[in-house]
């Protein structure tokens, strides 16, 4: 199993000084002083430590755009930042609008078809994350373009959002997984799993009983852990989610 991190509102560079050799991957984004951070990251990072970036891009109800630290960027204006720093892996979100489930899967797959060539000439593949969406409905967009290019990134405790069970989602997208996210969640005022997220080992999941069915193809898979909103306590959040995750892996 390879280990990375998301480094979503947090500087790539003091992420890796926090976590070291783990951090084989590292989801970025653009950043907003330009392309010469972004060479600054692929000298410092990719080139001289081996790390795997990853973009995400949004595909927002009206266009597709490149996450950054700024405003989305539009796809066009994106890649040359894939390019510079040696992209081959792409996060995708799918941003909800007043689109019914039906529309919103319809619009997605219309505007990953559209990005294909683009796509096929750098050899990349696209990875859509199951964001709060109905597994139905990600199922439906992984049909519609097929793998590859486009694979499944199974965040398993996403399925809360959706009001579905982890062991489902990951019984349903495991055989089309490109990578997963790992994090872990707080129980809200009801005792169920809120959105708030926290360290492995500091909420309610149950990993000591997904991990076993994560595995089931084996451990050769990545391992994005991720600390969203968490701010600076990401820093710190980061070795101890990892430490957790280690010993139930061991």
């Amino acid at each position: 199993m390879r280990t990375g991190f998301s480094c979503w509102q947090l500087d790539p560079l003091r992420v890796v000084a926090q976590v070291g050799a783990a951090a084989q991957a590292l989801e970025l984004l653009v950043p907003a002083d330009g392309k010469a951070t972004a060479q600054r990251w692929r000298d410092e990072l990719v080139v001289a430590r081996g790390i795997e970036p990853i973009l995400t891009i949004l595909c927002l109800p009206d266009r597709v755009a490149f996450d950054s630290e700024r405003a989305p960027l539009p796809w066009p204006d994106g890649l040359p930042f894939v390019d510079v720093l040696g992209v081959r892996r792409l996060r995708v979100v799918g941003v909800p609008g007043q689109d019914s489930p039906d529309a919103f899967a319809a619009r997605v797959i219309r505007q990953l078809r559209g990005l294909i060539p683009d796509v096929n000439a750098r050899g990349l593949t696209l990875n859509y994350e199951n964001h709060g969406e109905a597994t139905a409905t990600v199922t439906r967009i992984l049909d519609g373009i097929g793998t590859p290019p486009l694979f499944a990134l199974l965040d398993p405790l996403n399925a809360y959002l959706a009001g579905e069970a982890p062991e489902a989602v990951i019984a349903t997208l495991l055989e089309r997984r490109g990578y997963i996210h790992v994090k872990d969640v707080t129980a809200g005022a009801d005792g169920r799993p809120s959105p708030t997220c926290c360290p492995v080992g500091e909420g309610v999941a149950d990993w000591a009983a997904l991990l076993p069915r994560l595995r089931a193809r084996g451990d050769d898979f990545l391992a994005v852990f991720e600390l969203p909103g968490c701010g600076d306590d990401g820093y710190a959040g980061y070795p101890r989610s990892l430490a957790a995750f280690r010993a139930l892996t061991a």
